[in-house]
């Protein structure tokens, strides 16, 4: 009876899992083929660099969210975020959520990549992964 139960439970954690993965790749903006687009502008490089050196242990690699961070790439596609409360919001952070301030650590020429690197991000015109370097 008790091996029954444990497979009925497994089962049902992996139609749950499977819907939630569903409903977040519907949800997320659409990233290029396989193989796309993973040549970045400079600003965009650089944006990545400090995205990796800061942000992707809360945010998720290629800006995707966690389980206590958001989605990035949501944050700041269409109807959200500028690129000023973007700034704003990594700069200051949002310790009632947890988020640290990070205006000692990087500069306004950062933030600017940053935001160049996770719009793009969003708007699908990067793929996933580490970009190359346009010249």
């Amino acid at each position: 009876m008790m091996p029954a139960l444990i497979g009925v439970a497994l089962a049902a954690i992996t139609v749950i899992e499977a819907t939630r993965a569903a409903a977040q790749d519907s949800a997320a903006p659409k990233q290029p083929a396989a193989g796309g687009a993973t040549t970045a502008s400079p600003a965009e490089y650089d944006g990545w660099k400090v995205y990796h050196s800061y942000c992707d242990r809360c945010h998720a690699q290629d800006a995707i969210g966690s389980s206590f961070a958001p989605n990035l790439r949501q944050s700041i596609g269409a109807n959200g975020m500028t690129e000023s409360a973007f700034a704003s919001v990594v700069a200051d952070g949002r310790p009632d959520k947890g988020m640290p301030a990070f205006k000692t650590m990087v500069t306004d020429a950062q933030l600017g990549q940053l935001y160049a690197y996770v719009k793009a991000r969003s708007a699908g015109t990067l793929g996933p992964g580490r970009p190359k370097r346009s010249p």
